[in-house]
């Protein structure tokens, strides 16, 4: 009943909005349920994209996604820089690239224009979005989906190994400054047998706190490299030294839609995976966030009707 209302409210007040690109990811309206793609407290992630603080250890929920579509295809003002990146702080051993930093940025440009694609991921869900979220971004999290928590992912390992939809990259860019841990993917002991290996918080993520419509927050996120750092020939080493925006994450890519990824350029196109063919290429991190609670967005509902009836 109370997402029901929330669904209800949130299309009241933004139904006649066109394509701000953040979208509610509980399910529904992303599919299928049940899909065992959520912790065990929510094997089939209902409530959305989970994290766990690494301090606290509390394990919350985001209701929606955040994405950085280019203006007319579903993006705001700042375009496919909504979400940007720019390495920074370099450092090698001989030619092999062993730590760097990267600034990020995300603006809250909502609404866009234009339509937008469908999003999908590797673990089998599927979204086809109609409504837009248009307005503050509550509990704002960056995951880079190009990183490893060391202890995690070795912990994870012990119990599994990197097969199936995990993808394991070598030599691993480690995550040295973030804040929790997203979920991916498999939720533990479920019954069907195929869906293994076990998913744990395995995505390192960042806390970018509330972003106002129009406001931008920065940070500089910090990484290092094992077995030696990067190598000049690595895909990954060449994105940092060459590209200039290097974070992404269109509609395509539904919540967390490939771990581990590359890191690579956004180059400003529509869906750069229709330059080469994979699709997981529209994004290399995902923003998420929350919105009101449905008594409050009711109250701002209530307000703007006495406002219009007032004027």
């Amino acid at each position: 009943m109370k997402k029901a209302l929330f669904s209800l409210i949130l299309f009241t007040l933004v139904g006649a909005v066109a394509a701000a690109p953040s979208f509610l990811i509980t399910k529904p309206p992303v599919e299928p349920d049940p899909s065992y793609t959520g912790p065990t407290d929510d094997p089939h992630a209902q409530e959305g994209q989970w994290f766990k603080d690494n301090t606290t250890q509390d394990e919350k929920a985001r209701t929606h996604e955040f994405y950085d579509n280019v203006e007319g295809s579903g993006g705001g003002t700042e375009s496919s820089l909504a979400i940007k990146g720019y390495a920074e702080n370099l450092q090698y051993d001989g030619d092999n690239i062993t730590s760097f930093d990267i600034r990020a940025t995300i603006t809250n440009d909502t609404p866009g224009t234009g339509g937008w694609r469908d999003g999908s991921n590797t673990h089998g869900e599927s979204l086809t979005a109609a409504q837009q979220y248009s307005g503050k971004l509550y509990d704002t999290k960056l995951t880079a989906e190009f990183a490893v928590d060391i202890t995690a992912y070795d912990a994870w390992l012990d119990g599994g190994s990197a097969s199936g939809v995990y993808e394991d990259k070598s030599p691993h860019i480690i995550a040295e400054n973030h804040d929790q841990l997203a979920w991916f993917c498999w939720t533990p002991d479920n019954p069907e047998q195929e869906k293994v290996p076990w998913g744990d918080y395995l995505v390192p993520t960042f806390d970018f706190g509330d972003i106002a419509q129009g406001e931008s927050v920065t940070k500089v996120l910090s990484f290092t490299v094992d077995g030696g750092g990067l190598l000049p020939d690595d895909a990954r080493a060449i994105a940092l030294e060459t590209s200039s925006d290097l974070l992404l994450n269109r509609t395509t890519s539904l919540k967390i839609s490939n771990w581990m990824d590359n890191i690579g350029e956004d180059d400003g196109t529509a869906y750069p995976s229709d330059n080469d063919g994979i699709a997981l290429a529209d994004s290399d991190v995902s923003v998420f966030h929350n919105v009101p609670e449905p008594a409050t967005i009711a109250l701002i509902g209530l307000g703007a009707i006495g406002l219009r009836r007032k004027f």
